[in-house]
């Protein structure tokens, strides 16, 4: 109630009146402390005041009434009671007690008075109490004869006190006294503050009435200028703080003026500009629009490209495990599967790379690396393809080249591999052709190193390029029907070139075929005694004259890991026998736990023991304990086990994670035999926890 009062009064009061009733406020909380102050002092000083004269006065009647009380003589006793109130009204009541609590005498200026349970007075005043002290009579008689102690020396007779008391005296004293001057004080203090208020709210209507007459003067300039009337000057309003808002009030007028110049005369351009910006609009509009067309595209496209490779690997999957089929069947079934399992897996790699650099996580590394064997490398493993589709493949070097360069071999061979693989997909007659040459190493051209990929295919038009580096596009959506792709390739190849100095362009006739060309920066130095690779003739001819011949798989990794305990952590029951066949095939001995807290276990139970593991392959994502958390217990407990990392998630960020839970090393999703054979090899031997 109080807060909605003061609300409503600081809404609805005018400016003098608050800071009137402020400052009255501050006066009044400030001479009300004062005054409680110097009230609590004064009642202070009068109580100490009043309890001495009372112990000094109960102490001398006590001792006036010590005698008689010790000899009997209490008539004595009511004697000295009754001179004691002769003349002193401040005195309430006086009682003497013997030591049973008796009453032996009494004083009063009341005829009635109430006592206590234990007959003391407790109207009226401030009760004080004090026992009085037998005495006694001494003569220091001895049976031997003669007075005092040790042979007969004399001694007075004296009064001694006694451990013991006869009584007490009760005084009861009033304390009018502290109560009017508690009130004199009260009625001066209330009319010395009552006159400073009301000095303080003359003096302070005065001086606000004054200031707000300068106050409504601009007030009133404020709403002339609100109404859009500039030519009202603003007096000067002197040289304290009202003054210098006055100052920039006027400031303020000619700036608005001035302002209000300024829009008139772009107001006149406004609408051009407008018609700019919508012009613009509708053109961001009509690429968003595209973009999402793209996208939606690009999905169903991706779908298609999953599902594809996915029925074949079902389909084939079902014959082989319902039907009695022939053992070249058999092969043929299996080599398909394993062919559309690696092209699921590409388009997989693909999509995490588009998402790595546009998340800005692709890292770089530089690898010193032989030039002529890393084009090898993607001509011998294009080879295959090319001879598939009945085309050439050919490699010829233009100039010579750095036989060493530091880049990043992975991530060329993969844009090369695009960049052969689209010439090979898009080219149904003639050849693909890899021309490969090096510019001077001057420092006049950034990225020197150049590869060409030349092919006789069906081209592009002009229109078709402008989207071709973008991700998400292909030239057309016939061209995904009939050639299949994500349109991923050349945007991740145009980004990892980036990421190495270089750069992938291209140039193309329609129906006459392309030409991408990939620049690299070799980061190699000509005035450093540089070797360069310059091939005995710069024409060779890699056309292979045997077409379709494939290289059969070898057994790897074969008794690799002979006798060592790995214990498998994996809920999946296809991966726990695939991954257990694959490492009992080398020779390991295979123990699997279903979820982290199940390994812990297994572990903890064969730690000290003949059986105890050499290895723990952790898959991270499990029910009930997670390998992440799994290793983690294992860490703090202080074991040093070897732990490699099994999860399906590969992008940028997920090895870390793993390592930082304690992880030696870490392995993906859909595994790689020899690699993951390799890998376990590496850590029970103890070459990688060196390395590490």
């Amino acid at each position: 109630m109080i807060e909605r009062l003061m609300n409503l009064f600081v809404r609805s009061s005018s400016l003098g009146r608050k800071m009137v009733v402020g400052a009255l406020l501050i006066v009044v909380v400030c001479v009300g402390s004062m005054a409680a102050l110097s009230i609590v002092q004064m009642t202070r000083f009068a109580t100490q005041e009043n309890d001495k004269a009372a112990l000094a006065q109960i102490e001398g009647i006590a001792l006036a009434i010590q005698l008689p009380m010790n000899v009997g003589d209490f008539g004595e006793v009511q004697r000295i009671l009754d001179s004691l109130f002769e003349g002193d009204e401040s005195l309430i009541s006086c009682v003497a007690y013997d030591s049973e609590g008796a009453v032996i005498a009494n004083a009063t200026h009341w005829d009635q008075f109430e006592k206590s349970e234990s007959g003391q007075q407790t109207e009226g005043g401030q009760i004080y109490e004090l026992r009085i002290e037998a005495i006694e009579m001494d003569l220091g008689l001895e049976l031997g004869g003669g007075f005092g102690i040790d042979g007969g020396d004399e001694s007075d007779a004296g009064l001694v006190a006694g451990p013991s008391w006869i009584g007490r005296v009760v005084l009861n004293r009033s304390t009018a006294g502290i109560d009017q001057a508690r009130q004199d004080q009260v009625y001066l203090t209330l009319t010395v503050g009552g006159v400073i208020c009301l000095g303080i709210l003359g003096i302070g209507s005065f001086v606000v009435r004054r200031e707000l007459v300068r106050l409504d003067i601009l007030v009133r300039a404020s709403e002339t200028l609100s109404l859009g009337d500039y030519s009202h000057e603003t007096p000067d309003l002197g040289r304290d703080e009202i003054g210098d808002l006055g100052r920039a009030f006027e400031r303020m007028r000619g700036a608005v003026r001035d302002r209000g110049r300024q829009l008139n005369e772009l107001n006149d351009s406004l609408q051009g500009m407008v018609e700019v910006r919508t012009h613009d609009l509708r053109l961001a509009v009509d690429e968003a629009i595209a973009a999402n067309r793209s996208k939606t595209d690009f999905l169903a496209n991706m779908s298609h490209e999953i599902r594809t490779p996915m029925t074949a690997i079902l389909g084939y999957t079902d014959l082989l495990a319902t039907e009695e089929i022939l053992p070249e069947e058999r092969d043929e079934y299996v080599q398909t599967i394993h062919r559309n399992g690696k092209f699921l897996l590409s388009i997989i790699n693909d999509i995490l790379d588009i998402s790595k650099v546009e998340a800005g996580k692709m890292s770089i590394e530089r690898i010193e690396t032989e030039t002529a064997v890393l084009i090898e490398e993607v001509m011998s493993l294009m080879r295959v393809r090319s001879h598939s589709k009945g085309i050439g493949l050919k490699l010829r070097y233009d100039s010579k080249i750095p036989a060493k360069v530091m880049i990043d071999p992975l991530r060329t061979r993969q844009i090369l591999t695009n960049l052969v693989g689209n010439a090979i997909k898009f080219t149904e007659h003639g050849s693909v052709e890899l021309v490969v040459g090096c510019d001077a190493i001057d420092g006049s051209i950034e990225a020197p190193l150049w590869i060409e990929v030349h092919d006789t295919g069906i081209g592009m038009t002009q229109e078709q390029m402008s989207n071709l580096f973008q991700a998400f596009h292909q030239a057309d959506s016939t061209m995904a029907r009939k050639h299949g792709g994500t349109g991923l390739g050349l945007c991740i190849s145009k980004s990892l070139a980036e990421l190495q100095g270089g750069s992938v362009s291209a140039n193309s006739t329609y129906n006459a075929g392309s030409v991408f060309t990939l620049r690299i920066d070799p980061c190699v130095d000509a005035d450093e005694g540089m070797i360069w690779y310059c091939p005995l003739s710069l024409v060779k001819d890699q056309v292979d004259e045997v077409a379709g011949i494939v290289e059969s798989p070898k057994v790897i990794g074969a008794c690799l890991l002979e006798g060592v305990r790995v214990l498998l952590a994996e809920d999946g029951p296809d991966n726990q026998k695939l991954i257990s066949h694959v490492l009992k095939k080398a020779g390991a001995l295979v123990t699997i736990a279903e979820n982290g807290k199940i390994a812990i276990s297994m572990y903890t139970a064969n730690k000290r023991t003949a059986d105890a593991f050499d290895l723990i392959l952790m898959d991270m994502q499990m029910p009930e304990m997670d390998g992440y958390t799994a290793t983690g217990l294992l860490r703090s407990k202080g074991e040093t086990i070897p732990i490699v990392a099994l999860t399906a998630h590969a992008m940028s960020g997920d090895r870390e994670r793993c390592i930082d839970a304690g992880c030696d090393d870490y392995a993906t999703k859909p595994i790689n035999r020899a690699e993951l054979i390799e890998l376990c090899r590496s850590w029970v031997s103890g070459e990688r926890r060196e390395s590490a």
